[in-house]
This record gives C-alpha cells, sequence and structure tokens, in this order.
C-alpha cells in the first residue's frame, strides 16, 4: 500500500492529471454530499489502483437509525471514476474494493463517470451496473469548431458582438455568484444545487471564472473547470432581465477562444430538453456518460427502502429522497 502523494506521483508521470483523482478536490467538495472524503488504493509492485469518492452515513438520511451503522458512497461532484494502470489491476481493485465496502457496511455505492476518462465498461459491467445516460456534447478546439456552430447560433452570435459589451476573463466569485443565485431561484432549482460561497471560492483553484459585462451589469457568467488537456462547464447562469439578448451564446464562444491554444476539448456535458438541445448547436461530437449502481448488501438496502416507503423511487438508492 502506498501513500496518496506517492501515488499522484505515479500518476503524474504516465500523465494522469484530472481534479477526479485528486484528493483535494474530493475533500472540497465532500459537503456538496453531506458526508466525508475518503480514498481506496490497491498497489502490487507499480501497477496501482485507485479510487476516490464521498462517504455518507445513511443515518443523515434515515432518522430514526443509529449513527454510524450504515452508510453509502458516491464519487465527489460532478464526475468521477478509477484510475488503474491496466486492466488486471483494475479487476483486482474492484474485488478488493468490494471487500472493503462490506466491511465497512457500506450498503451501496453510486458512480459518475469522466466522460473524458478512459474506462474499461466491459470489465465494470461485471462488477457494478453501468447505464449509459446520454452522449455529454464537447467542443474540439483544436478543430475549426467554430464551423461546427448551428446556423441559428452563429446568427445569434454575430447579433450578440454587436452590442457594446466587455468579455471579462479570471472573474471574480462574487460577480459570478449573484448571477448563479438569480439563476437557480428563477429555474427553481434543487437546494442541493445551492452551492456554499466559500467552498465554490476553494475550488476556483481548479478554473476560472468568465463573464460579459453589459450595461454596466455583469449578465452572464460562467464557472469553467480545467485540468492538463481539457476544460469542463461546471456552473453558470444569466441575469433575467437581460436573457433577451442572450450572451450566453457569445460567452461560450470566448471561453472557446480563450482555451483554443492551451487545451483540446471543451465539455460542456449534458442536461435536459432546451438546455441540452442549446448546447448541442454548438457541436455533434460527443462523448457517452455513464453512471454505475452497486448494492454490496441487498437484504439491508431492502429494508431502508421499505423503512423510508421509497419503494416507488425511481432515484439511486432509493432509500434517499430524489434530487434531480
Amino acid at each position: 500500500m502506498m501513500k496518496s502523494s506517492e501515488l499522484l506521483f505515479k500518476a503524474d508521470m504516465i500523465n494522469i492529471k484530472n481534479y477526479s483523482f485528486n484528493p483535494s478536490w474530493g475533500k472540497i467538495v465532500a459537503s456538496f454530499e453531506n458526508g466525508i472524503f475518503d480514498s481506496f488504493e490497491f498497489c502490487n509492485g507499480d501497477e496501482i489502483f485507485y479510487f476516490q469518492y464521498i462517504k455518507r452515513d445513511i443515518a443523515d438520511e434515515v432518522a430514526t437509525l443509529e449513527k454510524n451503522k450504515y452508510f453509502d458512497i458516491v464519487t465527489p461532484f460532478d464526475y468521477g471514476g478509477f484510475y488503474y494502470s491496466s486492466n488486471e489491476m483494475l479487476e483486482k481493485g474492484l474485488k478488493e474494493f468490494e471487500k472493503k465496502c462490506k466491511q465497512e457496511n457500506i450498503i451501496s455505492a453510486f458512480f459518475r463517470f469522466n466522460p473524458l476518462i478512459k474506462q474499461d465498461f466491459n470489465m465494470l459491467k461485471n462488477y457494478i451496473d453501468i447505464i449509459k445516460v446520454q452522449e455529454h456534447i464537447l467542443i474540439d478546439l483544436k478543430s475549426d469548431y467554430k464551423k461546427e456552430f448551428s446556423s441559428e447560433k452563429r446568427r445569434d452570435i454575430n447579433k450578440q458582438k454587436r452590442y457594446d459589451y466587455t468579455f471579462i476573463k479570471n472573474d471574480s466569485l462574487n460577480n459570478f455568484y449573484n448571477v448563479y443565485i438569480e439563476t437557480m431561484g428563477r429555474i427553481n432549482a434543487n437546494e442541493y444545487f445551492l452551492f456554499d460561497k466559500e467552498i465554490l471560492n476553494k475550488l476556483l483553484n481548479y478554473g476560472k471564472i468568465f463573464s460579459i459585462n453589459f450595461d454596466n451589469n455583469i449578465v452572464n457568467s460562467v464557472f469553467i473547470l480545467e485540468d492538463d488537456l481539457n476544460i469542463y462547464y461546471f456552473l453558470g447562469g444569466g441575469l433575467t432581465s437581460y436573457l433577451k439578448y442572450g450572451f450566453n451564446s457569445l460567452l461560450l464562444e470566448l471561453v472557446s477562444d480563450y482555451y483554443s491554444q492551451s487545451k483540446n476539448i471543451f465539455l460542456l456535458g449534458g442536461g435536459k430538453d432546451g438546455l441540452y438541445k442549446f448546447k448541442k448547436r454548438y457541436s455533434n461530437q460527443t462523448a457517452p456518460f455513464y453512471i454505475g449502481k452497486k448494492i454490496f448488501d441487498k437484504e439491508i438496502y431492502d429494508k431502508l427502502t421499505i423503512k423510508t416507503k421509497n419503494k416507488n423511487n425511481n432515484f439511486f438508492p432509493q432509500y434517499r429522497k430524489k434530487i434531480i
């Protein structure tokens, strides 16, 4: 077994630098899931398997349960995955991880896989219930990406460029947060997505904020995450009174231009209905987004589901309240 610092040094040597494998990221976002950060490392000589996750006390969801008795786990917001040096280590690591979960009374696990990190899903299906949710949309920043914009999107952006606006790079969290909170209120977002300002400030170590200033107001703002190779749309929003100008379209083009010389892919992500259609007008290129579900103790899982009267809940795990 090796320490996290040694593990990350080895990962660095094989050019894996992504927040999905960074313990510092996991520790910061643990509060999003009302849990504590933990990780599992399995090593055999130079071969390694690593997975980081948030461990949650189910008693926080089921008030009548004894504290520190049963747990479940989830990958840190928003994406995760397994780091492994070979398929053989992936298989061995998964088996050892399952043993750990059963020993620690971890009842279930929910996985969200980063679409830009390769995983052997054929092997994973032998150990985890793997489900493809949808195709997430990406912009290939090393291509002539504006040719992929729909004709409608290009018209919108050209129209927006005629206005007297300012593109702000490295904007402040205060400016972003004002726009973000108004947006979450307008769309009646679940409180789960009302992220704490102090936590978001720590996450700025992993990205930047970009905004459009128009009419002396920050009217649109976006929080972008970075790794060594790619960027990710994390959070964003626009002021209600300025939505008619459509600066959200221009903002994503300007962000793409900003990173076009330094990064490879801009992952816009997915979404429902109108949001997905909005993103799709930027690109026809996609990457599959998979989630995973695992029940380690079916008997306890079923008892918890009955106890919470959530048998018809289509959320996972069923005994927890549905978020989205």
